[in-house]
């Protein structure tokens, strides 16, 4: 249940975009009251009561009725009567049922002053940063028959919007374009209207890969490895992640998420540091014909990080170039073992020939 207080004005008492030309009305009040049943629907009452100074006092009266219809329908009932300066009765009926694939039907009969309005429409909502969304209502309205639709179609820059409507007095038609343009770091992007924040996303040297936010892919990083993220929540967490199976196995990356927290309506950099290189899997052995003990850790030339060896003394390397020093750790033993690779195909794994690692023992 609502309720607004009455609310008493002057007749020079003036609130921001009012016409001056037209005061205030002297006072004014309303309230309404709903009840929801789980079985019977939605029922509301609302009353509404005003005083011009010109036109004397109008009040208004309202019922509604909603319930579910089938799974997914509801039909909607709403019966007005205006008493006062002006006089009149509105009764509306919708039929809503929404389909899959954000398909959506309905249908409305109103009845007012006398004359009847009738119209069905259809409509299919725009999907995601890109797609086509369109619209059709067909019927009649104030006495004469009407037809309206609309194409929409969307793309991660621009959305294009066309509109068309006929009836009995004029036919109309509609062409639009919404876009913007974001320049940042040297770098121009177009985009849709940018209206929350947004992010710079740079993955160096690495293309074509996909940028989510929120659980749903936003952007794809561009020849140079950079994309434009918008829809950012300001002063709030955001997760910027990378999709993983888009990052090459020659690439490496420490983290594949970032947590960046914006101000309102401004920018900020992301920045994936990537390592480089070729991925190589290799077997070691000892120069009795055995593997290499099942975790041990190599260490790489020129490389902070150690890398585990597996079962069958095979170990998996990454962000590796073409010739390296390798150096096998074991429970206080070691061995170096050089490693020489052969290009292979971009994102190709390596598999050189066994390396015999001397001067460990299991």
């Amino acid at each position: 249940m609502t309720t607004e207080e009455p609310l008493l004005v002057t007749a020079r008492y003036r609130t921001v975009g009012l016409n001056n030309a037209l005061p205030p009305p002297q006072w004014q009040l309303a309230g309404s009251f709903s009840h929801t049943h789980e079985r019977y629907g939605t029922f509301g009452l609302g009353l509404a009561a005003l005083r011009s100074r010109q036109q004397g006092r109008l009040d208004t009266y309202s019922l509604s009725h909603t319930v579910r219809v089938g799974l997914q329908g509801s039909l909607s009932t709403v019966l007005t009567r205006v008493q006062g300066a002006s006089s009149g009765t509105l009764l509306a009926i919708s039929l809503m049922w929404p389909l899959d694939r954000q398909f959506n039907t309905s249908t409305h009969l109103m009845h007012r002053g006398g004359q009847t309005d009738a119209y069905t429409t259809a409509s299919q909502g725009l999907r995601g940063d890109a797609g086509l969304g369109w619209r059709a209502l067909g019927g009649s309205r104030s006495g004469s028959a009407v037809a309206e639709g609309g194409l929409y179609l969307q793309s991660p820059s621009n959305l294009f919007t066309a509109d068309v409507s006929s009836s009995s007095a004029q036919q109309t038609l509609r062409l639009g374009t919404q876009g913007g343009l974001v320049v940042m770091d040297g770098r121009a992007f177009a985009t849709r209207p940018v209206q929350d924040s947004f992010a710079l996303v740079k993955v160096p040297g690495l293309a074509d890969v996909g940028v989510s936010f929120q659980g749903r892919e936003r952007a794809r990083t561009d020849g140079g490895g950079v994309a434009l993220v918008t829809g950012l929540q300001p002063y709030s967490t955001n997760q910027v992640r990378l999709n993983p199976s888009d990052v090459p196995l020659s690439a490496e990356i420490d983290s594949l998420e970032q947590v960046v927290v914006p101000r309102r309506r401004s920018a900020v950099t992301i920045g994936f540091a990537v390592r480089s290189g070729q991925a190589a899997l290799l077997t070691i052995q000892l120069p009795d014909g055995r593997p290499a003990p099942t975790g041990a850790e190599i260490e790489v030339s020129g490389d902070e990080r150690r890398f585990p060896v597996g079962r069958r003394g095979q170990a998996f390397l990454t962000g590796l170039q073409r010739e390296h020093q390798l150096r096998l750790h074991w429970k206080g033993m070691s061995c170096l073992m050089p490693l020489v690779l052969t290009p292979t195909i971009p994102d190709d794994v390596a598999r050189p020939a066994p390396l015999v690692c001397e001067g460990v023992t299991p």
